[in-house]
């Protein structure tokens, strides 16, 4: 059985569910593996950022031993350094992406098509135990962290 669930933009919560490890895989790809374990698998198993397919939209979810790789890019912003997420081997230019542009609590994070908005822009920001939540880059978002 897989255990998976969605991946929504929220305040920040200073949450394990809310910090990622960046794990290099090989040349510009990376996956990406939440500090927190999966409750409810046999062994408490990792999740990692995965697209999955629903009805006709791509979501991005955190499922159990199942990962996509990611090639992430920096972008300089007027805002600092911004990055976007790319989703490796996709058949086009594909991102991570808040649905719909918006900035309220609990948007869905989706695998988008590459539109170079502010929307698929993202921050890594450095927390005291060395690990970097992932927050996008929308100003005044209720979105703080992933």
């Amino acid at each position: 059985m897989m255990f998976g669930m969605p991946v929504l933009a929220c305040t920040d919560r200073n949450d394990d569910g809310q910090q990622w490890y960046a794990e290099h895989v090989k040349g510009d790809d990376w996956k990406l593996r939440c500090k927190r374990r999966m409750s409810g698998s046999e062994d408490g198993a990792h999740v990692y950022l995965a697209v999955h397919k629903l009805a006709r939209k791509e979501y991005v979810w955190a499922l159990e031993g199942n990962h996509n790789k990611w090639t992430i890019t920096q972008y300089e912003t007027d805002g600092g350094a911004d990055y976007r997420l790319w989703l490796a081997g996709a058949p086009s230019e594909t991102v991570l992406d808040l649905e719909n542009s918006s900035n309220a609590e609990n948007t869905f994070i989706l695998a988008w098509e590459n539109l170079y908005g502010v929307n698929q822009l993202w921050l890594f920001e450095e927390v005291p135990t060395s690990r970097f939540p992932l927050r996008d880059a929308l100003p005044n978002s209720a979105a703080e962290k992933l």
